[in-house]
């Protein structure tokens, strides 16, 4: 620093500290940013699903099992949810029962959304949608009835058949 810039410096420094004024900004801004992403989760609440036939009744009608609140869903935007067996058949070693003969349908456990539609589908290995919302939802839950089909399964070895039914919750 040269001699002329210092002078020029300590002379300005002691005209504002002796003047009793001080240059101060009277305002200040800041930006505030919300960065938002999208977000959405499913929760299965009850992962047994037992559809019981224990009499001729049930074998020629069918039999149908609501699960109470079983889907929790929230999500930050539009989504919707699919449903789809493991496998297009429900098996008992090498005994075999159509997927197909089951329909899965969800029901909004409690209120009324204007924006979401729910649908029946029969269990499939593809995905199907069940449930469709054109907007974001805080967390709701669904009922899911199961019902299966009259006749279905006359002739079948008595035991329990079984498949792995996976839900999921995607962006529309």
């Amino acid at each position: 620093m040269n001699k002329k810039t210092l002078i020029t410096a300590v002379v300005l420094t002691l005209s504002v500290l002796f003047s009793g004024k001080l240059i101060a900004q009277s305002t200040g801004t800041a930006t505030l940013n919300i960065k938002l992403a999208d977000a959405r989760a499913i929760a299965i609440t009850n992962n047994k699903i037992d559809l019981n036939f224990a009499s001729t009744s049930d074998y020629e009608n069918g039999v149908t099992t609501n699960v109470i609140n079983q889907i929790r869903v929230i999500s930050s935007g539009s989504f919707q949810v699919n449903v789809k067996s493991a496998t297009d058949n429900l098996s008992l070693g090498a005994d075999l029962i159509p997927a197909n003969t089951i329909t899965v349908t969800p029901t909004l456990s409690t209120g009324a959304i204007s924006e979401l539609s729910s649908f029946s589908q029969k269990l499939s290995s593809a995905n199907q949608q069940i449930i469709k919302c054109t907007k974001g939802t805080m967390p709701i839950s669904f009922n899911m009835e199961y019902k299966t089909e009259g006749g279905a399964y006359i002739g079948k070895a008595a035991g329990t058949y079984s498949t792995t039914v996976t839900y999921e919750i995607l962006p529309l």
